[in-house]
């Protein structure tokens, strides 16, 4: 097992540990919409920050894995929701409104396999591991 902060949560800077509803004012939201994936809280990073420090993990950390293996490599990364998202929008090349249109659950598993001609979305927000996922 080997631990790496580039899996870590998108960190609000000063704002972290404090409610949105205190600094989400009308004039940030606007921000937010302008700015994008650009928008950042201060000191903290932006969606694309984190997207760039994911995929970064993914060039250094695990490609270099496939290198000289036989078989498939399979990696086991536990990371947080944003991160997560970040990710998909990296790797699958689609458009960031997407990403946000789908839940995804604390302990939902993601699955990325890797394929000669790119990158495919195998499994997402699936809770098949836990007995009664949802309380019904």
């Amino acid at each position: 097992m080997k631990e790496t902060p580039q899996l870590i949560e998108l960190t609000h800077g000063e704002w972290d540990g404090e409610l949105r509803s205190v600094h989400h004012t009308p004039e940030v939201l606007n921000q937010m919409v302008t700015l994008g994936w650009d928008w950042r809280s201060p000191t903290g990073e932006s969606l694309r920050d984190v997207e760039l420090r994911m995929t970064d993990w993914i060039e250094k950390d695990i490609l270099p894995l496939e290198k000289g293996a036989s078989e498939p490599v399979k990696i086991l990364a536990v990371s947080h929701s944003i991160a997560i998202r970040t990710l998909l929008k990296s790797l699958l090349k689609c458009d960031q409104k997407l990403i946000r249109r789908h839940g995804l659950d604390n302990t939902g598993l993601v699955e990325f396999v890797r394929y000669p001609e790119g990158w495919s979305l195998q499994r997402w927000n699936d809770n098949s591991h836990l007995e009664n996922p949802y309380g019904w």
